[in-house]
């Protein structure tokens, strides 16, 4: 803590806030950086060391792109006063009631001020005046103050015979109205019997709070890190944080802290009738209550106790933070203060919030495989988005043509980064455009639009990902040139209809996306690429959702392998389709001619097609399907075409 230690006779706050919400508070001891996350940070809002005199507030998340990573550095000066500094190169943001800061630009001021940021966000610097630190042993330096608890090896065992003395808190449940007043106001609480702190020393152990909880919640600092907070905020004997484990309490010496002064109460079990007890009220629990006559006992000293649960977002029990200390009857610290009561159920939000943030950091990582950040901005707010549901939705199936032979001539090492590459590129072109990543099956991607969050106009967002794909064939082609010089294009399944979705992977590994006849109808689709020679292959739902500046062309109807009735398909036209405008419109009159019957006129309509447009692979599909009815006919002609595979 030797870092964060000052001079300053006055301590300066720096309070965040968004929309109104209190997000963070910590102390500016020299300097203090805002800005946005970056990657190696941990999220927003937190607080990071960048140096022995500098800390960065992370308060933005990645998800909020218009907060710079580095926007304000906070200074802090002589007296009452901070330098204010805009390190940005061009946002400029206001200072209230003192003007604007530009980009690059500084101004002191007094405190209090008040910062307007981006997105939302205010800064709020105050300032509490406090008595130059005295110099002081740190408690770190006495001799065996960090020695691990020696646990018993027998199960936790009541010190209580019964609940006489044991009180539940009972007033008001643990909620967000239990800390509308800050720390800070707590401790300067003129009406309660104060914990004997100075202000400089009880800010020294809020700095130590804070980066404790910044700490993974799957570490030993933070465990232990809380715990040694307990015996500094409060005088017991040991602190320590006892998980739940289906129905078993799981204690470690790994998440406790002793004092060093008085470790001849470590040995001691918990109570396990004040663990139950915390477990099934979900509020604090101490003893002794004020039921209890201490006049009236004759031991000398007796143990006085608190169990505070730690709760997750549903008010499911996840552990206990749970002190003790010996107490020798008429000293006065035999029962535990309101205060003390309050400083607990802080430290036990404080376990609760880091076990949280380390299970959204697990999902966030899990999510950034799939979603784009708009749509887990959008799963933040509601995680009902991935509840399982049938809505509609189109899919987009994604595969490169002529794989196998060019992976066998370039080698595995060539065609390992050849994918990567490939993949990379389609996939930012999904989450450009809001869509999931639902899978990869070999150089096979499988990509969704319309789930979790409502997206009104999902087919055109996966029309308009697949015309950039196209539009990526020519450029990896020319990239990978060296390697293929043939080039290669993609074949593009796109479908548009209802499906289930939800988590369609396990308990063991989560992937989200859709399941049903339309997720089947799409990778069908996309097989019958090659067979039309056409790039990008959609159903008839798919095209009618899309506005008259996205080309299409109707193919045929057709009958799919392995699945019951026929789908209607259409060519998706690419960026430089303008040359064939008139190719398209003739074929739709040609392909009429054809579904009437009038299989001559359509032969011969096809087959000029086929010479001015050798490369129309439609063209020549309609030629000899139409040679085929005449040489051929039908007694009763069917226009359906039948695919002859997959």
């Amino acid at each position: 803590m030797d870092e964060f230690k000052t001079n300053f006779n006055v301590n300066l706050i720096a309070i965040l806030y968004r929309d109104g919400r209190q997000l963070i508070s910590c102390r500016i001891n020299h300097k203090l950086l805002i800005g946005r996350r970056d990657k190696a940070e941990p999220v927003a809002p937190s607080i990071v060391q960048i140096d022995a005199s500098c800390n960065k507030l992370v308060a933005a998340d990645m998800d909020c792109p218009t907060f710079p990573r580095s926007l304000v550095l906070l200074c802090r000066l002589d007296g009452n006063q901070v330098r204010i500094s805009n390190v940005h190169n061009t946002i400029s943001f206001e200072l209230s009631g003192k003007g604007c800061v530009e980009p690059n630009q500084s101004k002191t001021v007094d405190v209090p001020a008040t910062i307007i940021l981006p997105d939302g966000f205010t800064l709020a610097v105050l300032s509490t005046t406090a008595p130059a630190p005295e110099k002081r042993k740190p408690e770190s330096d006495a001799p065996g103050l960090r020695s691990p608890l020696r646990l018993p090896n027998e199960n936790l065992e009541p010190i209580f015979n019964n609940t006489m003395g044991l009180s539940l808190r009972g007033s008001e449940k643990r909620s967000e109205k239990m800390f509308e007043h800050s720390i800070l106001s707590i401790a300067s609480d003129k009406n309660e019997a104060l914990i004997p702190l100075e202000a400089n020393a009880f800010l020294e152990i809020l700095d130590f709070v804070v980066l404790t909880a910044q700490k993974p919640a799957t570490s030993v600092e933070f465990y232990r890190g809380i715990a040694e907070a307990v015996t500094r905020l409060i005088d017991v004997d040991r602190a320590e944080v006892i998980l739940r484990q289906g129905k078993e309490w799981v204690r470690s010496s790994d998440r406790t802290y002793c004092n060093a002064a008085k470790l001849t109460a470590a040995d001691r079990a918990p109570s396990y009738t004040m663990l139950e007890a915390a477990l099934t009220s979900r509020d604090l629990v101490v003893f002794p209550d004020a039921s209890l006559d201490l006049n009236q006992m004759s031991l000398r000293e007796m143990v006085t106790a608190v169990a505070c649960p730690i709760l997750d977002e549903e008010g499911s029990v996840l552990g206990v933070l749970y002190a003790d200390r010996v107490s020798s009857i008429g000293s006065g610290n035999e029962r535990i203060t309101r205060i003390e009561e309050t400083l607990i159920e802080i430290l036990a939000t404080a376990i609760a919030t880091g076990i949280a943030k380390m299970k959204r950091e697990s999902l966030v990582t899990t999510y950034q495989q799939f979603f784009s950040s708009k749509v887990i901005d959008a799963i933040r707010q509601n995680p009902k988005l991935l509840d399982g549901e049938d809505c509609e939705v189109t899919v987009l199936f994604c595969d490169i043509r002529g794989f196998s032979r060019i992976t066998d001539r370039i080698g595995p090492a060539n065609a390992m980064a050849w994918v990567q590459d490939t993949l990379t590129a389609l996939s930012s072109h999904v989450q450009n455009l809001d869509g999931v990543l639902v899978d990869y099956v070999g150089d096979e991607m499988f990509a969704m639009w319309g789930a979790p969050d409502e997206m009104p106009d999902h087919a055109v967002r996966a029309a308009s990902a697949a015309r950039l794909m196209m539009a990526l064939s020519v450029e990896l082609s020319d990239q990978w040139k060296k390697h293929i010089p043939e080039g290669f294009e993609f074949g593009i399944g796109l479908c548009t209809g209802t499906a289930h979705v939800g988590n369609i992977g396990s308990k063991q590994k989560f992937k989200y996306g859709p399941m049903g006849n339309t997720v089947n109808i799409g990778s069908r689709i996309q097989g019958l690429t090659k067979h039309w020679r056409v790039q990008t292959m959609m159903n008839e739902a798919t095209a009618e959702r899309l506005p008259l500046t996205i080309p299409k062309r109707r193919l045929c109807q057709a009958r799919v392998v392995g699945l019951d009735g026929t789908v209607t398909l259409y060519e998706l036209g690419s960026h430089e389709i303008s040359p064939q405008i008139s190719l398209w419109q003739e074929y739709e009159k040609a392909l009429l001619r054809f579904e009437e019957g009038e299989h001559r006129e359509a032969a011969q309509a096809f087959g000029d097609l086929a010479k001015r447009y050798p490369k129309d692979g439609p063209s020549l599909m309609m030629l000899v399907r139409s040679v085929q009815q005449l040489a051929n006919p039908q007694e009763q002609f069917d226009p359906v075409w039948t695919a002859p595979s997959k």
